[in-house]
């Protein structure tokens, strides 16, 4: 994620604001200057935070299905196994069959398919939903309206664990290791 979405398209964006003038001034950098060195930071520290996404997931399964598994261990795995579809899926296969839809899409009408962010995101959480349906059915041992339930509340959780505590976090340790 780059600086200027953390700066202006985010809830924490006056926070990173005064961040970023404060890293600036103490290293007296231009805007580019401090936007490059935040992305090398991040770039390293991303890596890393991911791990956050695990315990964060897991506590969410256990809280819905403590009765049916009340081993934390056992919602480590399963959020492990979620998050890997979720990266893989969302960070890979996804983009790779965007640039063949394009190809394709380019080579029919000599022009660019116009996708949007909040295009992609859809597809990507509608697959992962479905895909976590079906896992809770099957881990859980859960109707399948209750799966459903799941699914659907799980979206809504990752989203909030990835969209605010995860980038928050991102650029929180990324901006205090510049300083």
């Amino acid at each position: 994620m780059r600086l200027y979405y953390h700066v202006n398209g985010s809830i924490y964006g006056g926070y990173a604001r005064n961040e970023v003038i404060e890293a600036m001034r103490q290293h007296h950098w231009t805007d580019a200057q401090v936007t490059e060195a935040f992305h090398q930071q991040s770039t390293r520290v991303s890596k890393f935070l991911l791990l956050i996404l695990l315990p964060l997931t897991a506590l969410f399964f256990w809280s819905l299905t403590y009765k049916k598994r009340s081993y934390f261990f056992d919602q480590m795995v399963f959020a492990t196994e979620i998050n890997s579809v979720y990266l893989v899926w969302g960070f890979m296969l996804l983009p790779l069959l965007l640039a063949l839809f394009q190809m394709v899409y380019q080579g029919i009408t000599k022009r660019i398919f116009p996708f949007s962010d909040s295009g992609i995101s859809a597809i990507m959480y509608a697959v992962l939903v479905l895909y976590v349906a079906i896992a809770v059915r099957r881990f859980y041992g859960l109707k399948a309206w209750h799966a459903i339930l799941v699914a659907v509340l799980f979206y809504f959780a990752h989203h909030i664990i990835v969209q605010f505590i995860y980038k928050f976090l991102l650029f929180v340790i990324s901006i205090k290791l510049l300083k």
